[in-house]
C-alpha cells in the first residue's frame, strides 16, 4: 500500500495498491485547507493526517484503512 496527499482545491489523500498501481480509495479532507504531514500506522490499518483548518488551527484526521481492503 502507498498513501499520497495533495493540496489541491480540497486537500486529498489517496491510497494505492503498489502491485497493480490502482487507486483503492480517495479521501477529500473538506475541513482542512492544507495537509502538512501524513503517516501510516504500523499495522497498515489507519492513516493520520495533520493540517490547518480555515481558522489556521492545527488538526489531526485519522482515516480507517481497514474498510478498503480488497
Amino acid at each position: 500500500m502507498i498513501v499520497t496527499s495533495s493540496n489541491d482545491k480540497l486537500p486529498t489523500v489517496k491510497v494505492w495498491d503498489y502491485n497493480d498501481t490502482s487507486c483503492l480509495q480517495t479521501y477529500q479532507i473538506k475541513h482542512l485547507t492544507k495537509i502538512n504531514c501524513l503517516t501510516i500506522s504500523s499495522n497498515d490499518k489507519a492513516v493520520a493526517v495533520t493540517g490547518k483548518d480555515s481558522y489556521n488551527r492545527e488538526c489531526i484526521v485519522v482515516l480507517d484503512l481497514d474498510k478498503i481492503r480488497t
